[in-house]
């Protein structure tokens, strides 16, 4: 019922309550495929009780969709921890709006010579799974990540931008991907 109210008052919320929510949203479908999995794992087969993760899957995932206008219209307005927020739920939840992807990557560019290792590496990550191949994103990304990584050092946010590169390479092989990583080899090596 909470989420049907959010769902109404969408229009209202300022760019970093979106972000928050978006990303519980998201959460909460992560929780519900671990609820999932490990129901399916239980070696008893028993049901433990709770709401059914397919039913949390479908509220989670409607909010989700109801909330991609209204992301698309307010990701440029959001500051870099929310916009890796924001990104984070939308490659977790697969949403591939062209017109979200599009506004994702354009408000991603902008804000890369600003991000923490941790926020390149979230939207490496999230350019990843929605499989986004936009070489102006990329090069921002991985020239900020060059930065950032080899001065924090931090093995988190390095193994995640790592996995997403990789990923990219691999199946972004014929869209040019492995060129934008080329031209950044600091960041890989």
């Amino acid at each position: 019922e909470l989420y049907a109210k959010a769902a109404d008052q969408l229009a209202d919320f300022q760019p970093e309550q979106l972000a928050q929510l978006v990303w519980a949203a998201a959460k909460q479908l992560e929780a519900a495929h671990l609820a999932s999995s490990q129901r399916r794992a239980s070696p008893s087969g028993l049901d433990q009780g709770g709401p059914s993760p397919v039913a949390v899957l479908a509220v989670h995932k409607t909010l989700l969709q109801q909330a991609v206008p209204h992301l698309i219209r307010r990701l440029g307005d959001m500051g870099t921890a929310d916009l890796s927020m924001a990104a984070w739920a939308i490659g977790y939840a697969v949403l591939r709006d062209p017109q979200l992807v599009g506004a994702l990557s354009a408000a991603a560019t902008r804000a890369a010579p600003r991000l923490t290792a941790q926020g390149v590496a979230t939207l490496l990550w999230a350019a990843a799974r929605l499989e986004v191949v936009d070489e102006a994103l990329l090069d921002a990304l991985c020239t900020t990540g060059a930065k950032v990584m080899i001065r924090d050092l931090q093995p988190g946010p390095l193994s995640m931008a790592l996995w997403a590169l990789a990923t990219m390479c691999v199946s972004g092989e014929q869209r040019g991907v492995r060129a934008v990583v080329a031209r950044h080899q600091t960041l890989v090596q």
